[in-house]
């Protein structure tokens, strides 16, 4: 994946990526500033332009995330969908190095998120 270029994505993905295009991207915070309340047990949280992501626990599993975003702004339908942990997970470490190529003075950074959230 190339940061940016959504199009690029398997069309059953493109929400869950655009999604996490701007829980990553945060140019004055560390990139792991909405991670921190995403990816814990009920965890989620949601932004402008028009998202949510958030923690759906399951008493028989690790749960799936419910991501949400603006058809109106994402240009995606449907507007919600549901993930399992090990979807996100790759398309968190996915687009963290991405990221890491478009921003490489984050590289440091970046490398200690996919080892703190085991990415």
């Amino acid at each position: 994946m190339k940061w940016g270029h959504i199009m690029d994505v398997d069309i059953d993905k493109r929400l869950l990526y655009w999604v996490l295009m701007f829980v990553l991207e945060r140019h004055d915070d560390p990139v792991d500033h909405f991670l921190k309340d995403i990816l814990k047990h009920d965890g989620g949280l949601g932004g402008d332009p028009g998202w949510e992501m958030e923690h759906v626990p399951s008493s028989d599993g690790p749960g799936v995330y419910r991501i949400w975003a603006d058809p109106e702004m994402s240009g995606i339908e449907p507007a919600e969908a549901f993930y399992s942990m090990a979807i996100v997970t790759q398309a968190l470490r996915e687009s963290l190095l991405a990221l890491q190529v478009v921003h490489p003075e984050k590289n440091r950074e970046i490398q200690k998120t996919l080892n703190q959230y085991n990415l």
